[in-house]
């Protein structure tokens, strides 16, 4: 059972990383999860007596996974983890009395051993790759689309969640420039924001700029870049 004062104070870290660290709703909702992992880890031991705590934090989180999931946690993952743990336990030992004990000497314990593990093999598009994809006659609106999406990903480097939610308005194909302006409804990783450029490869901007000037002659500025299909008329649905 999860000591419910353990609970208390995490709920208040929490609060207060949003009210004055203000981060944002996805770090928070990040820094929750790992300290769900922390809580359970303690379970009915309350947080004055974590330093006798056995097994220790990191060696715990290396055999375990949360709720019962079966996939155990990478080593990137554990240490964000600890590093959340480590800023929690500060704060707990400044702004609590009753927690000095948590000093700087034991934080620094809560740190993972190198974990011996395969190396993931990337997979990258090569610029030949690209020319071959642009290249490729298509015969649907919605495989012009696909082969438009492709490119722009590739002459921008974007992340997908901020390219599938990208405005007609924040492109401008003559100076090659992306606004990645969470304020335009783009959702950037952790809502930062940011002016990047297309790479200047004229047969590649030829394939986007065919795209932007159709979806232009049928949808407003700020309708979708990528934009959403009817799965009625197989066209673009224009009010959505």
């Amino acid at each position: 059972m999860i000591n419910r004062n353990n609970w208390k104070r995490t709920k208040e870290y929490l609060e207060y990383r949003l009210r004055v660290d203000q981060i944002s709703t996805g770090s928070f909702q990040q820094e929750y999860t790992h300290l769900r992992y922390l809580l359970q880890w303690l379970q009915d031991v309350p947080f004055s007596d974590v330093k006798d705590k056995r097994p220790t934090l990191p060696e715990f989180l290396k055999n375990e996974a949360l709720d019962g999931y079966q996939r155990l946690l990478s080593e990137p993952y554990l240490k964000k983890i600890l590093a959340t743990s480590r800023h929690f336990f500060f704060w707990l030992s400044e702004e609590v009395i009753s927690y000095k004990n948590l000093n700087h000497s034991w934080r620094s314990t809560l740190q993972v051993k190198r974990m011996s593990h395969i190396p993931s093999v990337q997979e990258a598009v090569t610029l030949e790759d690209i020319q071959k994809m642009a290249v490729v006659p298509v015969s649907t609106l919605k495989d012009r689309r696909i082969q438009a999406a492709a490119v722009f990903l590739y002459l921008s480097g974007m992340r997908i969640g901020a390219f599938v939610s990208l405005p007609i308005m924040a492109v401008d194909l003559e100076k090659r420039m992306v606004k990645q302006h969470p304020n335009l409804g783009i959702r950037t990783k952790n809502g930062k924001h940011a002016t990047t450029y297309l790479l200047d490869i004229p047969e590649l901007l030829q394939v986007v700029q065919g795209w932007d000037s159709y979806v232009r002659s049928v949808l407003p500025a700020g309708g979708y870049w990528f934009a959403p299909f009817s799965p009625d008329t197989g066209k673009i649905d224009l009010n959505n």
